[in-house]
Protein backbone atom coordinates (compact mmCIF):
# COMPACT_ATOMS: atom_id res chain seq x y z
CA UNK A 1 0.00 0.00 0.00
CA UNK A 2 1.18 3.71 -0.99
CA UNK A 3 -0.11 7.63 -0.69
CA UNK A 4 -1.67 8.66 -3.99
CA UNK A 5 -1.18 12.51 -4.48
CA UNK A 6 1.48 13.30 -2.26
CA UNK A 7 1.25 14.13 1.78
CA UNK A 8 -1.55 16.65 2.90
CA UNK A 9 1.04 17.80 5.91
CA UNK A 10 4.59 18.46 4.58
CA UNK A 11 7.06 15.65 5.96
CA UNK A 12 4.44 13.69 7.62
CA UNK A 13 4.73 10.01 6.50
CA UNK A 14 2.19 8.54 7.51
CA UNK A 15 -0.80 6.26 5.45
CA UNK A 16 -3.24 8.27 6.48
CA UNK A 17 -1.48 11.93 5.51
CA UNK A 18 -1.90 10.92 1.58
CA UNK A 19 -4.36 13.62 -0.66
CA UNK A 20 -5.80 11.10 -2.16
CA UNK A 21 -7.28 7.67 -0.74
CA UNK A 22 -4.16 4.91 -0.38
CA UNK A 23 -3.38 2.67 -3.17
CA UNK A 24 -3.47 -0.85 -2.27
CA UNK A 25 -1.58 -3.25 -4.35
CA UNK A 26 -3.87 -6.80 -4.66
CA UNK A 27 -1.96 -9.68 -2.63
CA UNK A 28 -1.32 -12.93 -4.43
CA UNK A 29 -0.43 -16.18 -2.60
CA UNK A 30 0.39 -19.33 -3.99
CA UNK A 31 0.98 -23.04 -2.56
CA UNK A 32 2.72 -25.94 -4.48
CA UNK A 33 4.12 -29.05 -3.61
CA UNK A 34 6.19 -31.38 -5.12
CA UNK A 35 6.72 -35.27 -3.84
CA UNK A 36 9.96 -36.77 -5.23
CA UNK A 37 12.02 -40.20 -5.24
CA UNK A 38 15.52 -40.05 -5.64
CA UNK A 39 17.62 -42.73 -5.45
CA UNK A 40 21.75 -43.04 -6.98
CA UNK A 41 24.49 -45.56 -7.03
CA UNK A 42 28.20 -45.45 -7.83
CA UNK A 43 30.86 -47.56 -8.00
CA UNK A 44 34.09 -47.68 -9.03
CA UNK A 45 37.41 -50.17 -10.02
CA UNK A 46 40.68 -49.92 -9.57
CA UNK A 47 40.68 -46.13 -9.62
CA UNK A 48 40.46 -46.48 -13.08
CA UNK A 49 36.26 -47.68 -14.17
CA UNK A 50 33.92 -45.50 -12.70
CA UNK A 51 30.15 -45.86 -12.49
CA UNK A 52 27.43 -43.83 -11.34
CA UNK A 53 23.91 -44.05 -11.88
CA UNK A 54 20.55 -41.62 -10.80
CA UNK A 55 16.76 -42.29 -10.51
CA UNK A 56 14.30 -39.73 -9.68
CA UNK A 57 10.53 -39.49 -9.51
CA UNK A 58 8.32 -36.12 -9.20
CA UNK A 59 4.90 -35.48 -8.42
CA UNK A 60 3.78 -32.12 -8.94
CA UNK A 61 0.90 -29.85 -8.00
CA UNK A 62 1.40 -27.52 -10.72
CA UNK A 63 1.01 -30.11 -13.25
CA UNK A 64 -2.13 -31.84 -11.69
CA UNK A 65 -5.87 -30.97 -13.36
CA UNK A 66 -8.67 -31.50 -11.25
CA UNK A 67 -10.70 -30.88 -14.55
CA UNK A 68 -8.61 -34.47 -16.16
CA UNK A 69 -7.32 -36.09 -12.90
CA UNK A 70 -7.02 -39.66 -14.53
CA UNK A 71 -4.73 -37.90 -17.13
CA UNK A 72 -2.82 -35.88 -15.45
CA UNK A 73 0.73 -35.44 -16.15
CA UNK A 74 1.49 -34.69 -12.66
CA UNK A 75 4.27 -37.36 -12.70
CA UNK A 76 7.58 -37.93 -14.37
CA UNK A 77 10.69 -39.86 -14.28
CA UNK A 78 14.09 -38.71 -15.14
CA UNK A 79 16.97 -40.92 -14.65
CA UNK A 80 20.82 -40.07 -15.76
CA UNK A 81 24.00 -42.62 -16.05
CA UNK A 82 27.36 -41.21 -16.44
CA UNK A 83 30.54 -43.44 -16.43
CA UNK A 84 34.66 -42.78 -17.01
CA UNK A 85 37.64 -45.00 -17.83
CA UNK A 86 40.74 -43.11 -16.67
CA UNK A 87 43.34 -45.18 -19.35
CA UNK A 88 46.23 -43.21 -17.78
CA UNK A 89 46.42 -46.18 -15.27
CA UNK A 90 47.75 -48.44 -17.17
CA UNK A 91 50.02 -46.55 -17.93
CA UNK A 92 51.57 -45.03 -15.14
CA UNK A 93 55.37 -44.58 -15.90
CA UNK A 94 54.97 -42.62 -19.38
CA UNK A 95 56.73 -39.51 -19.64
CA UNK A 96 54.59 -37.78 -22.13
CA UNK A 97 51.12 -38.54 -20.80
CA UNK A 98 49.74 -37.68 -17.14
CA UNK A 99 46.60 -38.36 -17.08
CA UNK A 100 44.16 -39.04 -19.48
CA UNK A 101 40.23 -40.04 -18.69
CA UNK A 102 37.51 -40.54 -21.36
CA UNK A 103 33.85 -39.91 -19.96
CA UNK A 104 30.49 -40.42 -21.36
CA UNK A 105 26.72 -39.61 -19.76
CA UNK A 106 23.44 -39.97 -20.41
CA UNK A 107 20.44 -37.96 -18.67
CA UNK A 108 17.15 -37.38 -18.67
CA UNK A 109 15.51 -33.97 -17.26
CA UNK A 110 12.49 -32.92 -16.40
CA UNK A 111 11.18 -29.50 -15.78
CA UNK A 112 7.73 -28.21 -14.19
CA UNK A 113 5.80 -25.05 -15.04
CA UNK A 114 6.81 -21.80 -13.22
CA UNK A 115 3.63 -20.94 -12.10
CA UNK A 116 1.48 -22.34 -9.13
CA UNK A 117 -1.34 -23.41 -10.97
CA UNK A 118 -0.27 -24.24 -14.43
CA UNK A 119 -3.15 -26.48 -14.90
CA UNK A 120 -6.10 -24.41 -14.08
CA UNK A 121 -7.19 -20.83 -14.72
CA UNK A 122 -7.94 -19.00 -11.40
CA UNK A 123 -10.06 -15.66 -11.29
CA UNK A 124 -8.11 -12.66 -9.83
CA UNK A 125 -8.90 -9.98 -7.31
CA UNK A 126 -8.71 -6.70 -8.38
CA UNK A 127 -9.75 -3.17 -6.27
CA UNK A 128 -13.35 -3.08 -5.30
CA UNK A 129 -15.58 -0.22 -6.96
CA UNK A 130 -17.49 0.91 -3.88
CA UNK A 131 -18.55 -2.18 -1.72
CA UNK A 132 -18.56 -4.22 -4.53
CA UNK A 133 -15.61 -6.48 -4.70
CA UNK A 134 -14.46 -6.89 -8.72
CA UNK A 135 -12.82 -10.53 -10.08
CA UNK A 136 -10.84 -10.61 -13.48
CA UNK A 137 -9.71 -13.30 -15.60
CA UNK A 138 -6.12 -13.14 -16.66
CA UNK A 139 -5.53 -12.52 -19.96
CA UNK A 140 -3.19 -15.68 -20.05
CA UNK A 141 -4.84 -18.90 -19.35
CA UNK A 142 -3.27 -21.99 -18.23
CA UNK A 143 -4.02 -25.48 -19.61
CA UNK A 144 -5.64 -28.39 -17.87
CA UNK A 145 -3.60 -30.79 -20.03
CA UNK A 146 -0.38 -29.22 -19.78
CA UNK A 147 3.28 -32.11 -19.64
CA UNK A 148 6.17 -31.16 -18.01
CA UNK A 149 9.37 -30.07 -20.34
CA UNK A 150 11.50 -32.73 -21.12
CA UNK A 151 15.57 -32.92 -22.12
CA UNK A 152 17.06 -35.83 -22.96
CA UNK A 153 20.72 -35.20 -23.52
CA UNK A 154 24.21 -37.24 -24.07
CA UNK A 155 27.73 -36.56 -23.98
CA UNK A 156 31.19 -38.08 -24.72
CA UNK A 157 34.57 -36.39 -23.35
CA UNK A 158 37.97 -36.58 -22.88
CA UNK A 159 40.00 -35.30 -20.38
CA UNK A 160 43.93 -35.05 -21.02
CA UNK A 161 47.24 -34.11 -19.36
CA UNK A 162 50.79 -34.40 -21.05
CA UNK A 163 54.35 -33.31 -19.51
CA UNK A 164 53.41 -33.15 -16.12
CA UNK A 165 50.36 -30.93 -16.09
CA UNK A 166 51.97 -28.96 -18.67
CA UNK A 167 49.60 -29.22 -21.26
CA UNK A 168 45.67 -29.41 -20.52
CA UNK A 169 43.02 -30.88 -22.82
CA UNK A 170 39.18 -30.90 -21.99
CA UNK A 171 36.96 -31.43 -24.92
CA UNK A 172 33.62 -32.83 -25.61
CA UNK A 173 30.63 -33.15 -27.97
CA UNK A 174 27.04 -32.94 -26.49
CA UNK A 175 23.65 -33.84 -28.01
CA UNK A 176 20.11 -32.74 -26.11
CA UNK A 177 15.99 -32.87 -27.43
CA UNK A 178 14.02 -30.63 -25.24
CA UNK A 179 10.87 -31.81 -25.67
CA UNK A 180 7.06 -30.12 -24.61
CA UNK A 181 8.49 -26.87 -24.23
CA UNK A 182 6.10 -25.11 -22.57
CA UNK A 183 5.48 -21.22 -23.93
CA UNK A 184 2.76 -18.82 -23.44
CA UNK A 185 1.40 -18.78 -27.14
CA UNK A 186 -0.17 -16.00 -28.55
CA UNK A 187 -4.03 -16.25 -29.02
CA UNK A 188 -6.56 -13.93 -31.25
CA UNK A 189 -7.86 -11.06 -29.06
CA UNK A 190 -11.70 -12.44 -30.56
CA UNK A 191 -11.19 -15.30 -28.05
CA UNK A 192 -11.24 -12.76 -25.00
CA UNK A 193 -7.05 -13.94 -23.93
CA UNK A 194 -4.31 -12.93 -25.27
CA UNK A 195 -1.94 -15.81 -24.33
CA UNK A 196 -2.50 -19.74 -23.59
CA UNK A 197 0.45 -21.81 -22.21
CA UNK A 198 1.17 -25.48 -23.98
CA UNK A 199 3.80 -27.13 -24.90
CA UNK A 200 4.69 -25.82 -27.82
CA UNK A 201 7.68 -27.95 -29.63
CA UNK A 202 10.89 -29.58 -29.40
CA UNK A 203 14.37 -27.68 -29.57
CA UNK A 204 17.94 -29.50 -30.48
CA UNK A 205 21.16 -28.68 -29.21
CA UNK A 206 24.74 -30.15 -29.92
CA UNK A 207 27.72 -28.83 -30.04
CA UNK A 208 31.49 -29.40 -29.20
CA UNK A 209 33.32 -27.28 -26.31
CA UNK A 210 37.42 -27.48 -25.78
CA UNK A 211 39.20 -26.10 -23.03
CA UNK A 212 43.01 -25.90 -23.01
CA UNK A 213 45.90 -24.88 -20.97
CA UNK A 214 49.34 -24.69 -21.88
CA UNK A 215 52.61 -23.99 -19.49
CA UNK A 216 54.94 -22.71 -21.83
CA UNK A 217 57.36 -21.46 -18.75
CA UNK A 218 58.40 -22.86 -15.64
CA UNK A 219 61.38 -22.88 -13.73
CA UNK A 220 63.12 -23.53 -10.59
CA UNK A 221 62.55 -20.10 -9.56
CA UNK A 222 59.09 -20.04 -8.91
CA UNK A 223 58.13 -18.46 -12.16
CA UNK A 224 55.34 -19.45 -14.53
CA UNK A 225 53.64 -18.22 -17.61
CA UNK A 226 50.87 -20.42 -18.90
CA UNK A 227 48.11 -19.56 -21.60
CA UNK A 228 44.56 -20.82 -21.39
CA UNK A 229 42.14 -21.23 -24.27
CA UNK A 230 38.77 -22.14 -24.47
CA UNK A 231 35.94 -22.70 -27.58
CA UNK A 232 32.79 -23.48 -27.74
CA UNK A 233 30.16 -24.26 -30.80
CA UNK A 234 26.62 -25.09 -30.69
CA UNK A 235 24.39 -26.00 -33.16
CA UNK A 236 20.55 -25.32 -33.14
CA UNK A 237 17.73 -25.87 -34.58
CA UNK A 238 13.96 -25.97 -34.07
CA UNK A 239 12.72 -29.22 -34.95
CA UNK A 240 8.70 -28.93 -34.14
CA UNK A 241 6.23 -26.84 -32.67
CA UNK A 242 2.72 -27.84 -31.72
CA UNK A 243 -0.31 -28.28 -33.41
CA UNK A 244 -3.29 -25.52 -33.49
CA UNK A 245 -6.86 -26.22 -33.29
CA UNK A 246 -7.57 -28.21 -36.53
CA UNK A 247 -4.86 -30.51 -36.29
CA UNK A 248 -2.10 -28.73 -38.50
CA UNK A 249 1.46 -27.71 -37.02
CA UNK A 250 2.54 -24.40 -36.41
CA UNK A 251 5.13 -22.97 -38.83
CA UNK A 252 6.00 -20.36 -36.62
CA UNK A 253 5.69 -19.04 -33.00
CA UNK A 254 6.12 -15.44 -31.79
CA UNK A 255 8.40 -15.20 -29.06
CA UNK A 256 8.80 -11.29 -28.34
CA UNK A 257 8.37 -8.35 -30.55
CA UNK A 258 9.96 -4.21 -30.83
CA UNK A 259 6.55 -2.42 -29.59
CA UNK A 260 6.21 -0.75 -32.84
CA UNK A 261 5.82 -3.18 -35.27
CA UNK A 262 8.88 -3.45 -36.89
CA UNK A 263 9.73 -6.69 -36.18
CA UNK A 264 9.26 -10.22 -34.40
CA UNK A 265 11.56 -12.66 -32.64
CA UNK A 266 10.19 -15.89 -34.12
CA UNK A 267 10.88 -20.39 -33.64
CA UNK A 268 10.46 -21.51 -37.08
CA UNK A 269 10.79 -25.48 -37.29
CA UNK A 270 14.23 -26.07 -39.39
CA UNK A 271 15.89 -22.77 -38.32
CA UNK A 272 18.07 -22.04 -34.88
CA UNK A 273 15.68 -20.55 -32.13
CA UNK A 274 15.29 -17.10 -31.88
CA UNK A 275 14.87 -15.67 -35.53
CA UNK A 276 14.48 -11.88 -36.18
CA UNK A 277 11.94 -11.65 -38.40
CA UNK A 278 11.05 -8.31 -40.47
CA UNK A 279 11.35 -6.66 -43.62
CA UNK A 280 14.56 -6.27 -45.72
CA UNK A 281 16.41 -4.55 -48.66
CA UNK A 282 15.37 -5.34 -51.93
CA UNK A 283 18.25 -6.86 -54.17
CA UNK A 284 18.97 -7.71 -57.77
CA UNK A 285 20.83 -10.49 -59.26
CA UNK A 286 24.31 -8.95 -58.59
CA UNK A 287 23.94 -8.13 -55.13
CA UNK A 288 23.08 -4.43 -55.21
CA UNK A 289 19.85 -2.34 -53.41
CA UNK A 290 16.82 -1.42 -55.32
CA UNK A 291 16.39 2.23 -54.77
CA UNK A 292 12.95 4.32 -55.29
CA UNK A 293 11.88 6.90 -57.25
CA UNK A 294 11.99 8.93 -54.14
CA UNK A 295 15.62 8.01 -53.88
CA UNK A 296 15.33 5.65 -50.43
CA UNK A 297 15.98 2.33 -50.61
CA UNK A 298 12.74 -0.17 -51.26
CA UNK A 299 11.87 -2.97 -48.49
CA UNK A 300 9.95 -6.64 -49.23
CA UNK A 301 6.42 -6.95 -49.99
CA UNK A 302 6.66 -9.71 -46.88
CA UNK A 303 8.92 -9.67 -43.83
CA UNK A 304 11.60 -12.67 -44.06
CA UNK A 305 14.33 -14.30 -40.75
CA UNK A 306 17.09 -12.00 -41.11
CA UNK A 307 19.16 -14.63 -38.57
CA UNK A 308 19.12 -16.05 -35.47
CA UNK A 309 20.09 -14.15 -32.03
CA UNK A 310 22.21 -17.24 -31.16
CA UNK A 311 25.77 -16.61 -32.15
CA UNK A 312 28.12 -19.12 -34.43
CA UNK A 313 30.64 -19.53 -31.32
CA UNK A 314 32.03 -18.12 -28.45
CA UNK A 315 35.44 -18.29 -26.84
CA UNK A 316 38.19 -17.25 -24.68
CA UNK A 317 41.97 -16.40 -24.26
CA UNK A 318 43.69 -15.92 -20.95
CA UNK A 319 47.61 -15.60 -19.79
CA UNK A 320 48.57 -16.13 -16.04
CA UNK A 321 52.24 -15.25 -15.09
CA UNK A 322 53.27 -15.61 -11.78
CA UNK A 323 56.19 -15.33 -9.42
CA UNK A 324 56.30 -16.56 -6.12
CA UNK A 325 53.23 -14.75 -4.40
CA UNK A 326 52.42 -12.25 -6.84
CA UNK A 327 50.47 -13.29 -9.84
CA UNK A 328 48.88 -11.85 -12.79
CA UNK A 329 45.51 -12.98 -14.89
CA UNK A 330 44.04 -11.65 -18.09
CA UNK A 331 41.13 -12.69 -19.82
CA UNK A 332 40.13 -11.61 -23.67
CA UNK A 333 36.46 -13.36 -24.80
CA UNK A 334 34.84 -13.21 -27.82
CA UNK A 335 31.75 -13.88 -29.10
CA UNK A 336 31.12 -14.31 -32.77
CA UNK A 337 28.48 -14.17 -35.05
CA UNK A 338 24.42 -13.65 -33.54
CA UNK A 339 21.74 -10.82 -34.87
CA UNK A 340 20.79 -7.85 -32.37
CA UNK A 341 17.88 -5.57 -33.91
CA UNK A 342 18.84 -2.42 -32.00
CA UNK A 343 16.63 0.30 -31.08
CA UNK A 344 18.73 2.81 -29.83
CA UNK A 345 19.96 2.83 -33.39
CA UNK A 346 16.32 2.43 -34.99
CA UNK A 347 15.01 5.97 -32.74
CA UNK A 348 18.96 7.81 -32.41
CA UNK A 349 18.62 7.80 -36.61
CA UNK A 350 15.10 8.53 -36.36
CA UNK A 351 15.43 11.77 -33.64
CA UNK A 352 18.98 12.61 -35.12
CA UNK A 353 20.70 12.16 -32.50
CA UNK A 354 23.13 10.24 -34.04
CA UNK A 355 26.92 11.34 -35.38
CA UNK A 356 25.68 9.52 -38.06
CA UNK A 357 23.11 11.40 -39.31
CA UNK A 358 25.19 14.56 -39.84
CA UNK A 359 28.06 13.00 -41.22
CA UNK A 360 29.83 14.33 -44.21
CA UNK A 361 27.63 17.48 -44.16
CA UNK A 362 25.18 15.55 -45.30
CA UNK A 363 22.15 17.62 -43.06
CA UNK A 364 23.51 20.61 -45.69
CA UNK A 365 24.09 18.77 -49.00
CA UNK A 366 21.86 15.39 -48.82
CA UNK A 367 22.98 12.07 -49.70
CA UNK A 368 22.97 9.41 -52.67
CA UNK A 369 22.24 5.75 -51.51
CA UNK A 370 24.37 3.31 -53.20
CA UNK A 371 21.91 0.98 -55.18
CA UNK A 372 20.20 0.86 -58.67
CA UNK A 373 16.94 2.30 -59.24
CA UNK A 374 13.59 0.48 -59.72
CA UNK A 375 12.30 -0.57 -63.01
CA UNK A 376 8.71 0.73 -64.04
CA UNK A 377 6.20 0.63 -66.86
CA UNK A 378 4.97 3.83 -68.81
CA UNK A 379 2.76 5.01 -66.42
CA UNK A 380 5.68 4.99 -64.04
CA UNK A 381 4.45 2.04 -61.87
CA UNK A 382 6.92 -0.23 -60.29
CA UNK A 383 7.52 -3.89 -62.26
CA UNK A 384 7.39 -6.16 -59.28
CA UNK A 385 7.99 -9.79 -59.34
CA UNK A 386 5.97 -12.54 -58.34
CA UNK A 387 6.58 -12.08 -55.29
CA UNK A 388 5.13 -8.78 -55.19
CA UNK A 389 9.05 -6.93 -54.86
CA UNK A 390 10.47 -4.75 -56.76
CA UNK A 391 12.88 -5.32 -59.63
CA UNK A 392 15.66 -3.32 -60.77
CA UNK A 393 16.21 -1.38 -64.02
CA UNK A 394 20.09 -1.75 -64.11
CA UNK A 395 20.21 2.44 -63.91
CA UNK A 396 22.76 3.62 -60.97
CA UNK A 397 21.04 5.97 -58.54
CA UNK A 398 21.68 9.58 -58.61
CA UNK A 399 18.95 10.92 -56.45
CA UNK A 400 20.09 13.47 -54.22
CA UNK A 401 17.68 13.52 -50.86
CA UNK A 402 17.93 15.14 -47.66
CA UNK A 403 18.93 14.17 -44.49
CA UNK A 404 15.34 14.42 -43.24
CA UNK A 405 13.76 12.46 -45.97
CA UNK A 406 16.13 9.55 -45.69
CA UNK A 407 16.33 8.89 -41.75
CA UNK A 408 13.00 10.24 -40.85
CA UNK A 409 10.76 9.70 -43.37
CA UNK A 410 12.88 7.00 -45.43
CA UNK A 411 15.02 4.15 -45.16
CA UNK A 412 17.41 5.15 -42.76
CA UNK A 413 15.17 4.33 -40.12
CA UNK A 414 12.91 0.64 -40.04
CA UNK A 415 9.12 2.56 -39.30
CA UNK A 416 9.05 2.82 -43.69
CA UNK A 417 12.19 1.49 -44.51
CA UNK A 418 13.51 -1.69 -44.78
CA UNK A 419 13.22 -3.32 -40.81
CA UNK A 420 16.60 -4.86 -41.28
CA UNK A 421 18.60 -1.07 -41.09
CA UNK A 422 18.33 -2.08 -37.63
CA UNK A 423 19.60 -5.65 -37.39
CA UNK A 424 23.51 -5.99 -37.13
CA UNK A 425 26.14 -8.50 -35.77
CA UNK A 426 26.58 -9.44 -32.23
CA UNK A 427 30.00 -10.10 -32.46
CA UNK A 428 32.29 -9.00 -30.05
CA UNK A 429 35.88 -9.34 -28.62
CA UNK A 430 36.36 -7.46 -25.20
CA UNK A 431 39.02 -7.33 -22.38
CA UNK A 432 36.72 -8.92 -19.60
CA UNK A 433 39.03 -9.12 -16.56
CA UNK A 434 42.55 -8.21 -15.42
CA UNK A 435 43.30 -9.34 -11.85
CA UNK A 436 47.03 -8.43 -10.19
CA UNK A 437 46.98 -10.79 -6.68
CA UNK A 438 49.73 -11.04 -3.78
CA UNK A 439 49.90 -13.99 -1.66
CA UNK A 440 51.48 -13.29 1.89
CA UNK A 441 54.09 -14.94 2.94
CA UNK A 442 53.52 -17.76 4.79
CA UNK A 443 55.76 -17.40 7.63
CA UNK A 444 54.12 -14.45 9.06
CA UNK A 445 50.91 -16.13 10.27
CA UNK A 446 52.89 -19.70 10.96
CA UNK A 447 51.71 -20.16 14.50
CA UNK A 448 48.09 -18.47 13.80
CA UNK A 449 44.84 -20.47 12.40
CA UNK A 450 45.21 -18.58 9.59
CA UNK A 451 46.05 -20.43 6.40
CA UNK A 452 46.41 -18.01 3.61
CA UNK A 453 45.84 -14.51 2.85
CA UNK A 454 45.80 -13.04 -0.39
CA UNK A 455 45.44 -9.57 -1.54
CA UNK A 456 44.90 -7.45 -4.84
CA UNK A 457 43.00 -5.55 -7.43
CA UNK A 458 40.32 -6.62 -9.66
CA UNK A 459 39.12 -4.98 -12.85
CA UNK A 460 36.22 -6.63 -14.74
CA UNK A 461 34.75 -5.74 -18.21
CA UNK A 462 37.11 -3.60 -18.73
CA UNK A 463 37.09 -2.31 -22.89
CA UNK A 464 35.37 -3.62 -25.95
CA UNK A 465 38.25 -4.60 -28.31
CA UNK A 466 36.38 -5.38 -31.37
CA UNK A 467 32.32 -4.84 -32.10
CA UNK A 468 30.35 -4.82 -35.33
CA UNK A 469 27.66 -2.46 -33.79
CA UNK A 470 27.79 1.24 -33.17
CA UNK A 471 26.59 2.66 -30.36
CA UNK A 472 25.81 0.01 -27.98
CA UNK A 473 27.50 -2.53 -25.97
CA UNK A 474 26.24 -5.91 -28.02
CA UNK A 475 25.94 -7.79 -24.78
CA UNK A 476 23.62 -4.95 -23.79
CA UNK A 477 20.66 -7.35 -24.58
CA UNK A 478 21.31 -10.18 -22.65
CA UNK A 479 18.58 -11.14 -20.71
CA UNK A 480 17.17 -14.99 -19.63
CA UNK A 481 14.33 -14.35 -21.08
CA UNK A 482 12.64 -14.77 -24.80
CA UNK A 483 13.33 -11.06 -25.27
CA UNK A 484 17.15 -11.52 -26.06
CA UNK A 485 18.65 -10.24 -29.08
CA UNK A 486 16.30 -6.83 -28.79
CA UNK A 487 17.80 -4.21 -27.38
CA UNK A 488 15.26 -1.13 -26.03
CA UNK A 489 17.97 1.61 -25.20
CA UNK A 490 19.91 -0.39 -23.05
CA UNK A 491 22.26 1.76 -20.68
CA UNK A 492 25.95 1.67 -21.22
CA UNK A 493 27.23 -1.61 -19.67
CA UNK A 494 29.65 -0.55 -16.71
CA UNK A 495 33.20 -2.05 -15.68
CA UNK A 496 34.43 -2.45 -12.77
CA UNK A 497 37.57 -2.10 -10.70
CA UNK A 498 37.38 -3.60 -6.90
CA UNK A 499 40.12 -4.51 -4.12
CA UNK A 500 39.92 -7.98 -3.49
CA UNK A 501 41.21 -9.74 0.24
CA UNK A 502 40.92 -13.42 0.92
CA UNK A 503 41.51 -15.11 4.16
CA UNK A 504 41.48 -18.92 4.43
CA UNK A 505 41.50 -20.52 7.54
Amino acid sequence: TSTQGGLNVPLWYNLANSTSPNLVEIDVISHSRNNSIFGSGSVGWKHMLYLDITMRNDWSSKLYSAQYPTNSYDSYFYPSVSGSWVFSELIKKSKVLSFGKIRASWANIGNEPLGAYATSTQQQASTSFGTTPLYFVPNTFNNPQLKAENIATWEIGTDLSFFNDRIKIDAAYYNSLTTNNIFAIEQSGSTGINYRYTNAGDLQNQGVELATTFVLVKTKRNFTWSVGFNWAKNYNVVKDLYKDASGATVNSLSLATDGFGVMQLEAIPGKAYGQIVTTDFVYDSKGNKIVDQTGNYVKTAAPKAIGSILPDYVGGISTTLAYKGLSLYVLIDYSHGGKIFSMTNMWGSYDGTLVITAANSIRVNGLVVPGVVEAVDGSGNPILDKNGNATSSGVKNTTNISALAFYQNGSGQSFSGPGSTNVYDATFVKLREIKLMYALPAKLFANSPIRAICIGLVGRNLAILKKDIPNIDPESTATAGNVQGIEGGAKPTERSMGFNLSVKF
